[in-house]
């Protein structure tokens, strides 16, 4: 009787531990680019993204619009003097990469 309290008190109690799997997705993401209004048109034709807000400030040297889904926020940004992928490997050994970058 003892051995059959015990395991039913571990089975609930295991029970009200066990917790589901954390799913997880991507909500957010920023992109430099390097035309806003096309890079615009197509992320929302693509995604079907809503453009929520634009931001421009000519002396500060952005443009930036801010698209979402329910589901999905994508910031994209036209910035002065941003290098290029291909500007910022000029010069380097062969094979180099770059995974992001901060001017």
């Amino acid at each position: 009787m003892k051995t059959l309290l015990v395991s039913i008190a571990l089975i609930i109690s295991a029970r009200g531990f066990a917790q589901t799997t954390f799913r997880y997705e991507p909500y957010f993401s920023a992109i430099v680019v390097k035309d806003l209004a096309v890079s615009v048109a197509w992320y929302t034709s693509l995604f079907e993204l809503k453009v929520k807000t634009e931001l421009a400030d000519i002396q500060g040297g952005y443009n930036i619009s801010i698209l979402e889904t329910e589901n999905m926020m994508l910031e994209l940004m036209e910035l002065r003097g941003s290098l290029s992928r291909e500007q910022l490997l000029a010069g380097k050994p062969e094979g180099t990469q770059i995974q992001g970058h901060l001017r």
